[in-house]
């Protein structure tokens, strides 16, 4: 993957108060088939994002780095993604994963999408300042320790691991997609 890919998409302007997804998507390219694909996109809070990917693209998808530290979590319930770090580090969950995903502001990387297959992702995406204001706990440190085998590795400035959704996580990923919000669970998430 090209290093072409990590700060291509970046604005050279400061943030504007309506960009606030900004913080936790700053490269989704504007295109019809993307603009097809995103079924939702909503401020969860200050720094956290849900977006939901549904539907059928004409074309490849791709979205670039972030180029910002970003902490995801994708439940994968129809799809092939394919993530990609630098140093060859390749992500392919399949239906019914868990993905989750750190970036950093140094690390390439790029989300793919096949044209032509049905795609359905829920997608939580927290800014490094909304992650340390959740929680003190090591996520980064324990997800090297846990997925040691998976996609990443320990000298990268990133992570993307994959494993089986809870039956819990599947239902409550298909919760977030409907619309309008309407499960007490979700939306007290």
């Amino acid at each position: 993957m090209p290093d072409v890919a990590r700060h291509a998409y970046l604005p050279d302007r400061p943030r504007q108060p309506h960009e606030w997804w900004r913080a936790t998507l700053p490269t989704v390219p504007v295109t019809p088939d993307w603009e097809k694909t995103i079924a939702l996109l909503t401020r969860v809070d200050e720094g956290i994002s849900l977006a939901v990917l549904r539907g059928r693209p004409d074309a490849d998808l791709t979205l670039p780095s972030p180029g910002t530290q970003v902490f995801g979590i994708q439940v994968l319930l129809a799809g092939m993604p394919r993530f990609e770090l630098d140093r060859g580090a390749v992500c392919m969950p399949r239906a019914g994963s868990l993905v989750l995903s750190q970036y950093s502001d140094s690390l390439g990387s790029q989300v793919s999408l096949p044209a032509r297959h049905d795609v359905h992702i829920v997608d939580v995406r927290l800014s490094a300042d909304a992650l340390r204001r959740l929680t003190t706990f090591p996520i980064a440190e324990r997800m090297v320790a846990r997925f040691a085998s998976d996609a990443s590795s320990e000298e990268s400035p990133g992570r993307v691991v994959s494993c089986g959704a809870s039956h819990a996580v599947l239902q409550l990923a298909q919760s977030l997609s409907s619309t309008p919000l309407a499960d007490p669970h979700a939306l007290a998430l």
